[in-house]
């Protein structure tokens, strides 16, 4: 099983409704898709492995299924 550790930044208020990238646990771009895909390309030339989530808004419902 591989262990993905979560950074801090995620649980952080301002990050809310929004996409990051992260790459070594640290956060390298946040905001909407646009911005976030081209600091992701600019990650990819430096061969690190980048990490990308979204961080729903409080008032967001998410649905899962089996």
């Amino acid at each position: 099983m591989t262990r993905i550790k979560v950074p801090k930044a995620i649980s952080d208020p301002k990050y809310k409704g929004k996409h990051l990238l992260l790459v070594e646990g640290k956060v390298v771009a946040s905001g909407d898709w646009k911005k976030v895909a081209k600091e992701l390309h600019k990650v990819y030339k430096t061969g690190k492995t980048p990490m990308l989530t979204y961080i729903p808004k409080a008032e967001s419902l998410i649905l899962l299924s089996p």
